[in-house]
């Protein structure tokens, strides 16, 4: 949810011209599934698919040949055995009043003496730093799994009919492999394989939005006023903060600022909570100044507004020296708040800092060269 507040000007600093107020951090409440859909074979099995949500939430389904139990981080799902003679389908909802997500769900049936299910994708892309996969199986006979590569190992817990396979770390260049599924009775048998391959460190979207950069702009405002400039005003380090998981931008519009930005792995974009304290100091005289990032109003009503930025990498964005580079375009913007820059908390109110530029319009953090 956006909030927006009125920037009233109501007292005079040497770098402060107006006032405001900060919104509460907000969190989506919505419901991430690691799978959507399910296959079992005529004999049934079990299968357990993982479940992200801030919030409480239920799983219902109205078929009574499924049978559902939920755990805070995952909901399994068994299937009896298929004895109606024909392939039947299910649905399964999950909700929790603000968002909801389908599981769709389908059981064979068929005179084939040996079938085999594996409930994962055809091919399957790990993580540079080491990731799991881990799958449902099922089969009428007995099954094995094996990997066609020793940096990849593969593994069974027949007791819950789950397959995981693991790979270490990357140190290297991108590489693939393959596992197998094996099934057999008697002189009859069946194999399924799933394509594997882990990307290099290079290669890795959240390594990729580490280093150096300018903050470039299609204008900018200083001290209230539009320069009418395109360029880069403002320059930040990006470090690691929790891998995978965060990121903290130093430095950005003024000296000492430390913003921490999110990251989305699914999507691969960096996001931005605006309104959260990244710098406090003193004007050496007892006086206490908070700073906060912001999206801002200069022209019209003036204002500030907090909400969440989205940054999506990419290449073939032109700075001022016309040249290609890799960059993270910023957007999700509010309407009629198209500025993005710092307001200061003076015990008494909420100002824009006049001794910082603002970036407004199209605007991407540009990697400096050999970054």
């Amino acid at each position: 949810m956006k909030r927006f507040f009125p920037l009233l000007l109501c007292f005079a600093l040497p770098f402060y011209t107006g006032c405001g107020e900060v919104a509460k951090d907000e969190t989506a409440n919505v419901i991430i599934i690691s799978q959507d859909a399910l296959a079992f074979a005529e004999n049934g099995g079990t299968a357990a698919i993982a479940v992200a949500c801030p919030s409480d939430w239920n799983g219902e389904c109205q078929e009574s040949w499924l049978k559902l139990e939920k755990s805070p981080e995952s909901i399994v799902i068994t299937a009896d055995a298929n004895v109606t003679g024909k392939k039947r389908t299910a649905v399964i909802l999950l909700s929790n009043g603000a968002d909801s997500k389908e599981i769709r769900v389908t059981q064979a049936w068929s005179n084939d003496l040996v079938q085999l299910y594996a409930n994962a994708p055809e091919s399957v892309k790990l993580d540079s730093e080491g990731e799991a996969l881990m799958f449902a199986v099922s089969s009428n006979s007995d099954w094995t799994i094996e990997s066609a590569d020793s940096w990849l190992s593969a593994e069974t817990d027949y007791g819950k009919g789950l397959a995981v396979i693991k790979a270490a770390a990357n140190a290297g260049e991108s590489r693939t492999s393959k596992v197998t599924l094996s099934a057999s009775s008697g002189d009859e048998s069946k194999s399924l394989t799933i394509a594997v391959s882990q990307i290099s460190r290079e290669e890795n979207p959240y390594f990729r939005m580490l280093g150096y950069f300018g903050l470039y702009a299609e204008n900018w405002y200083f001290q209230g006023q539009s320069l009418g400039n395109a360029g880069t005003a403002t320059h930040c380090t990006i470090e690691q903060d929790v891998y995978g998981k965060s990121f903290i931008i130093n430095d950005l519009f003024r000296a000492g600022t430390k913003i921490t930005a999110g990251y989305d792995k699914e999507k691969e974009v960096m996001t931005i909570d605006l309104g959260k304290l990244c710098l406090e100091m003193t004007d050496g005289q007892s006086a206490n100044y908070s700073f906060f990032p912001v999206a801002i109003n200069f022209s019209g009503a003036s204002g500030f507004s907090t909400s969440m930025l989205t940054g999506t990498p990419g290449t073939g964005y032109s700075d001022e020296s016309e040249s290609e580079r890799d960059a993270i375009l910023l957007s999700g913007f509010p309407e009629n708040y198209p500025s993005f820059g710092l307001v200061v908390y003076t015990g008494t109110g909420y100002a824009s800092d006049g001794g910082s530029y603002y970036a407004d319009g199209k605007m991407y953090f540009v990697k400096a060269d050999g970054q």
